[in-house]
């Protein structure tokens, strides 16, 4: 939430990010928030980098480049983006090393059964959510402690917030995916969500990806909030 703030200041885009604060992930953001931020880290200017922006502030809007995210960064250097569908997907639910072979989970940390619900913590096996849908937790929790990791050591895929990815659905809407710390059905990987690409909800949030140079095979995923970066093995 304060990496966001810090970028809204500086580049005027006049969304102050939902009700979160310190190291809790930003929320109420659009996908083309989310865009903006991304050209942020990649050029130091919210209006240029992977994204073609069109307008200013809360209402510009966004458009991937026609490059793909490595053709891009082989040709302009470190650049961030949001992952695709596919690299969310693979980051959340992938296990190189998963008995009987290389396959794929049911849920972002590694298991078929529903992670334990918790309000905070790292240990393996827990997400960040309610158990019980009555009663909801009432805010995510900080993106250091937001759950057990995935097979690719990534935290947080599974509950805390819902996170946009890159990936064009139905002509219009962007994809979302892992849930929020309300709900556990969208943490699987069968359930996939999508949106409006200017929806500000405050439990919609972004995570970010970026392909590092000199070392383009290099993939990051970080939750959008602290400082954390979680490296994701390619």
């Amino acid at each position: 939430m304060d990496q966001w703030r810090v970028v809204n200041t500086a580049a005027g885009i006049g969304n102050v990010g939902g009700p979160w604060a310190g190291s809790q992930p930003v929320g109420n953001i659009s996908w083309h928030n989310a865009a903006l931020f991304c050209n942020w880290l990649t050029t130091g200017s919210a209006y240029s980098g992977y994204y073609t922006i069109t307008g200013t502030g809360d209402t510009a809007t966004a458009a991937p480049n026609a490059l793909s995210h490595a053709a891009y960064a082989a040709a302009n250097g470190t650049t961030y983006f949001l992952p695709t569908e596919d690299e969310w997907y693979k980051a959340a639910y992938y296990d190189p090393n998963k008995p009987g072979g290389a396959g794929y989970w049911d849920y972002p940390t590694g298991s078929d059964t529903a992670p334990t619900a918790v309000a905070s913590g790292t240990t393996a096996g827990t997400a960040v959510y309610t158990a019980n849908p009555v009663y909801p937790l009432a805010a995510p929790a900080n993106v250091v402690n937001c759950g057990g990791l995935s097979p690719y050591l990534t935290m947080g895929q599974g509950g805390n917030i819902y996170e946009w990815n890159e990936t064009l659905s139905l002509e219009f809407y962007r994809g979302l995916r892992g849930g929020a710390f309300g709900f556990l059905i969208y943490m699987r990987a069968d359930q996939d969500d999508l949106a409006d690409p200017v929806a500000e909800d405050s439990i919609i949030g972004f995570r970010v990806a970026s392909i590092a140079i000199p070392e383009p095979g290099s993939l990051a995923l970080l939750a959008l909030a602290g400082l954390a970066l979680l490296r994701r093995r390619t």
